[in-house]
């Protein structure tokens, strides 16, 4: 979340690009309602709404998180790429889903950078491998005594 100067700074800014005025209390409205982003972010973000053609003529935190979560989401990893990742690894299958969902959701919405995501990912996987239980061995199966006669064989007619 933006810091107070922050959000008085990004208002500040669109203010200048559309007109108008704005309040204290609007610009902490405006940056509590954008996802978790740095000030440069909202500011790119913001840049990038403007190069595009839109019909409404103020932007909305709405517009900004959009923008924002674009811009995240071509910094993910392609299958291939993540597909080569786990392959230098030796992760389990189990392993593999918590490391993939991680090392998005890190880039996505933490606004971590890739290698950021990869670090928190590998430990989240290595984490569920410590937590895990030893897998549970079955006895052998042993015939139940007295039962032995329910299981003969009946002859045909």
């Amino acid at each position: 979340m933006l810091s107070d100067s922050d959000a008085i700074k990004l208002m500040t800014a669109i203010t200048e690009v559309n007109g108008g005025d704005f309040t204290e209390p609007g610009a902490k409205l405006f940056a509590a309602s954008l996802d978790d982003m740095s000030l440069d972010e909202a500011l790119n973000g913001f840049a990038e709404w403007n190069k595009q053609p839109h019909e409404f003529g103020k932007v909305r935190p709405y517009d900004i998180n959009r923008v924002v979560r674009a811009n995240r989401s071509r910094l993910v990893p392609t299958e291939a790429e993540i597909s080569a990742l786990y392959e230098a690894t030796d992760m389990t299958s189990e392993q593999y889903f918590v490391w993939r969902r991680r090392l998005i959701h890190g880039i996505t919405r933490r606004n971590e950078t890739r290698t950021e995501a990869l670090a928190a990912a590998t430990r989240s996987a290595l984490e569920l491998a410590r937590a895990q239980p030893p897998a549970r061995t079955l006895p052998a199966s042993q015939p139940i005594p007295g039962l032995a006669h329910a299981f003969r064989e009946v002859p045909h007619e």
